[in-house]
């Protein structure tokens, strides 16, 4: 953990190479309750904020498209009803989604 080795010659190289050829980590697509319904609560509150809604809005606020804008940009159909999202999300998901989703 010495970033002064940063500079040694042929260092950015094996960086790179190291990035490039590792494989990446498995992604947990679940959030706890405790990051969707406590963070930062208070002493004296039952609840806190929403990190999910956070980085939604987030997102919204720097321009990020509707998924169904990105699957047009792939060369995707656009999804109109929720029966069409089992084809790339399971049961559960699009059960949760249509839950919250109008």
């Amino acid at each position: 953990m010495n970033p002064s080795n940063i500079h040694n010659f042929g260092s950015v190289d094996r960086l790179i190479l190291g990035l490039a050829f590792e494989m990446s980590q498995g992604r947990d697509v679940y959030m706890t309750n405790e990051l969707t319904r406590h963070l930062f609560q208070t002493p004296g509150h039952h609840y806190g904020m929403d990190l999910a809604s956070l980085n939604i809005q987030r997102g919204r606020d720097h321009g990020l498209p509707s998924y169904n804008i990105w699957r047009e940009q792939c060369g995707l159909h656009r999804f109109t009803n929720w029966g069409e999202l089992l084809q790339v999300m399971d049961d559960d998901t699009v059960g949760r989604l249509a839950a919250v989703y109008r």
